[in-house]
């Protein structure tokens, strides 16, 4: 599937666009609907069980030195607020370096970000910039449209890293909505 057709499923889902525009309304720095969200849409719509696909959280990622941790949670909560239908999750990714791994250096921005997360599928965003859908993706949209669970070149660097991953996958356990999936556990 192209980038051009997965832009425009999105643009085609209310939902979407529906958290696309709050979104862009909070007009922080850098900022993506992410992850999960969008990656289990395109599971669920390429695998024909869009119905079964969870609302787990909607990721929010933004990168701004300037915004501490107290006003990241104050921005969560007033997503929450106005929009409880919603499982909002909202991160800075000027301070993640700090929650994942002690040694890990500053991001420098919310692709750099991603380039760190632990699968290729999950490092993935979208949102409205002025009104124009944009996509990114470090690694490309290939293990979704393909059904393939890889860590990513950062998480595949070393064995501390791996288990992190390998424990999100037992955890995550996608394969019983999708039995399609290939995760690779990568080396041991």
């Amino acid at each position: 599937m192209k980038e051009q057709a997965i832009q425009n499923l999105f643009a085609k889902n209310r939902e979407c666009r529906q958290l696309l525009t709050i979104i862009e309304a909070l007009q922080l720095s850098d900022c993506w609907l992410c992850a999960g969200y969008l990656r289990n849409y395109l599971w669920g719509f390429l695998s024909g069980k869009i119905a079964e696909v969870p609302l787990t959280d909607i990721d929010v990622v933004f990168y701004d030195p300037t915004v501490s941790i107290e006003e990241t949670a104050a921005i969560e909560a007033q997503l929450r607020r106005s929009f409880p239908e919603f499982p909002w999750e909202v991160r800075n990714q000027a301070l993640m370096h700090q929650h994942n791994f002690a040694e890990e250096p500053p991001y420098t921005s919310t692709f750099d970000a991603l380039t760190k997360f632990p699968e290729r599928c999950t490092a993935v965003a979208a949102r409205m910039n002025q009104g124009k859908l944009e996509l990114m993706a470090p690694f490309g949209w290939q293990d979704i449209c393909s059904f393939r669970v890889r860590p990513t070149p950062h998480f595949a660097q070393n064995e501390q890293y791996l288990a992190v991953y390998r424990q999100r996958q037992a955890m995550k356990q996608w394969q019983k909505i999708w039995p399609q999936l290939s995760i690779e556990e990568g080396k041991k």
